[in-house]
């Protein structure tokens, strides 16, 4: 183990689970790229347990092995990665969860380290954003989901939840509407606007079905035709397309750089 700090030795089963077997520290001297989880889901509607999506992310990453094939690269020999551990969230309070997020993640960010957030519910893009649009200015988004989150309210009219970060987040002037695209968005919705209505805010919206028919290569230009400088990417993963009153809290990978 001497000569593998990174614990790739070990089988998928043993020793501690921090991602990929990086070195889990707050110590962010010379760090490239910090890995932190934001266990929370009471932004979610319907079904929780994306406040467990952090653990389970870096359990499963456990079985990248260290290479990628067609990028013919070995990323921890080029990059100086940690796992920063989790934020402390507050599962009754969502305005003192974004408080902690934005504060930690902004600290990450002002020692020169790109983050890289496991989630959680897509309420938590809001603080993230925040974040980073304070270090680097409006951002352009690439923004993967089977949904638009750009609704104004849910809850009774409340304004934060997973279904409202982006329209909280173009209101707030985080991201450059002519720089944000989204990909992905299918199945059904609680009306006809939903869409539409992120359209409506300026952003270029590829659904899935489009996808399939332009292809991954048209897609991907069309992803570089629009983002612009500082680039904030989310990926939300559904186990299933339900409505707006009945969606899944989903565990996904975010980064930003």
């Amino acid at each position: 183990m001497a000569d593998d700090p990174y614990g790739a030795e070990l089988q998928p089963f043993a020793g501690i689970t921090s991602f990929m077997r990086c070195p889990v520290t707050r110590d962010l001297a010379g760090v490239d790229v910090a890995v932190v989880g934001v266990p929370y889901d009471s932004g979610t509607s319907y079904r929780s347990g994306a406040r467990f999506g952090p653990r389970k992310i870096r359990e499963a990453s456990l079985m990248l092995w260290g290479y990628n094939n067609p990028l013919a690269v070995k990323p921890l020999d080029a990059l100086k990665v940690i796992d920063y551990g989790d934020v402390d969230v507050i599962p009754p309070s969502i305005v003192d969860t974004y408080q902690n997020v934005e504060s930690e993640v902004g600290a990450i960010l002002h020692a020169g380290a790109t983050v890289i957030s496991l989630g959680g519910d897509h309420s938590i893009s809001l603080p993230l954003l925040r974040a980073h649009a304070r270090k680097f200015g409006p951002l352009s988004v690439v923004h993967f989901d089977s949904h638009p989150d750009t609704w104004d309210t849910e809850f009774g009219g409340r304004p934060y939840s997973h279904g409202t970060p982006f329209r909280r987040a173009l209101e707030e002037k985080l991201i450059n509407p002519a720089g944000y695209i989204q990909v992905g968005l299918r199945g059904p919705t609680s009306g006809a606007r939903d869409w539409q209505e992120a359209r409506d805010l300026g952003v270029r919206v590829i659904t899935l079905d489009e996808a399939a028919a332009l292809g991954v290569p048209a897609v991907i230009a069309a992803i570089h035709e629009t983002v612009k400088g500082p680039t904030y990417v989310s990926l939300d993963t559904q186990r299933a397309p339900p409505t707006r009153r009945s969606r899944p809290g989903p565990a996904r990978l975010r980064s930003a750089d």
